[in-house]
């Protein structure tokens, strides 16, 4: 038994255009953590040590009001020399002083790390149009049925 409801005044033009503008959605997230991957490719993969874990508000990128930026500072050696960087996380609650992490260093200017925070978020945007889109072209394919079977 199929529970999956189609509005039976979209056109087929219209789930095309749909299919299409969600496609182009998710291949313009997912071009954004790949062009991440791309350019960090040559990043060394070090491990370090949370040194910190805090929240900071950020009022200068939002006409709204204040953003609350989770981060956590990390402390490492490259090439015999300590660094420390700070780096944005989603979530606070599952990192603590002292935790050991995998990092990714710039080996031209160690202090700089890739930046999991924006690579995470559009491979999770990414997902959710893969899955948005998927739903779209099964409900292309049911209306295409049941137009053919009328």
């Amino acid at each position: 038994m199929n529970k999956f409801k189609i509005n039976r005044q979209v056109s087929k033009k219209t789930f095309l255009i749909m299919i299409f503008f969600s496609l182009f959605l998710l291949l313009l997230f997912s071009s954004f953590s790949i062009s991440t991957l791309i350019k960090t490719k040559n990043y060394v993969a070090l491990n370090s040590t949370i040194i910190d874990v805090g929240y900071k508000l950020d009022t200068s990128s939002s006409s709204e009001g204040s953003q609350s930026i989770n981060y956590i500072i990390v402390e490492y050696e490259y090439k015999n020399i300590n660094y420390s960087s700070q780096q944005r996380v989603f979530f606070r609650f599952n990192k603590n002083i002292g935790d050991n992490i995998k990092i990714h260093v710039n080996p031209l200017k160690p202090n700089e790390l890739r930046d999991n925070y924006n690579l995470i978020l559009s491979t999770f945007i990414s997902i959710i149009f893969f899955i948005t889109h998927i739903f779209m072209i099964k409900a292309y394919i049911i209306k295409s049925k049941k137009n053919t079977n009328k």
